[in-house]
């Protein structure tokens, strides 16, 4: 029961924080989904660059090819971070159930 209690707690303040440091959080993540959306597009431009310039089917074929390893390395990339965000609010989460833990002992 007590650690519902502390659980309930440290998610309360952390989505009252959500609000704090939402208007600086949130140009953080406008400033990457930018980003990702910058390399997309520019993955998708030397897609169309490399279709224009083909003269047959199977340079047309290589070009398909080599966007998809494009954009599967992005994805890859991607996922990687999220998965690095997801363990820093973890980790972050851990702290504080540790100091309330102590705190209320």
């Amino acid at each position: 029961m007590k650690k519902i209690l502390i659980l309930s707690i440290v998610s309360a303040l952390t989505f009252a924080q959500g609000g704090r440091g939402g208007q600086r959080d949130m140009g953080k993540f406008k400033e990457k989904a930018t980003a990702r959306l910058d390399q997309k597009i520019s993955i998708l431009q030397e897609a169309k660059s490399c279709i224009s310039a083909a003269g047959s089917k199977e340079e047309m074929k290589a070009c398909r090819k080599s966007t998809k390893e494009k954009m599967k390395a992005l994805r890859e990339q991607n996922k990687k971070e999220r998965s690095a965000n997801k363990e820093k609010r973890i980790q972050k989460l851990r702290e504080k159930l540790k100091k309330l833990e102590s705190s209320d002992s």
